[in-house]
């Protein structure tokens, strides 16, 4: 992250259980959600869009991953939109319609892809700006 801070979205090897981890190499800040069970997979929502360029249309591609705990919503992110030639990635926590903080990733350090996890959790609708 931009802060610093490391954000992971991880399942286990055996595939068993998803975990969201956020804070430094040597302090977890979040963890969740707590039970490392097969239940997990249950309290996330993965929803997407994507948009092929062509004459008419500017290519885009939106995928996020959002879970809730202790009432906010966590939505991690990654979006590119070919218009602008702009790729981010990063979490954006809302407490409410007037409170929102996005904590912007490092593009170089992304590993992996928001979309593997389509199959792996529940389907969302929302698409969040």
């Amino acid at each position: 992250m931009k802060n610093g801070k490391q954000l992971s979205v991880c399942i286990d090897k055996d595939e068993k259980y998803i975990v969201y981890r956020y804070g430094s190499k040597n302090k977890i800040e979040l963890e969740y959600p707590k039970e490392k069970d097969f239940s997990s997979f249950k309290k996330f929502e993965y929803s997407g869009w994507s948009r092929g360029g062509g004459i008419k249309n500017s290519a885009m591609e939106l995928k996020y991953l959002a879970f809730t705990n202790n009432g906010i919503k966590y939505v991690v992110y990654d979006t590119y939109f070919l218009e602008v030639d702009k790729l981010e990635a990063g979490i954006k926590v809302i407490e409410s319609e007037n409170k929102i903080t996005d904590l912007k990733g490092l593009k170089k350090s992304r590993k992996g892809n928001l979309s593997d996890l389509k199959d792996k959790v529940n389907e969302g609708e929302e698409l969040y700006d």
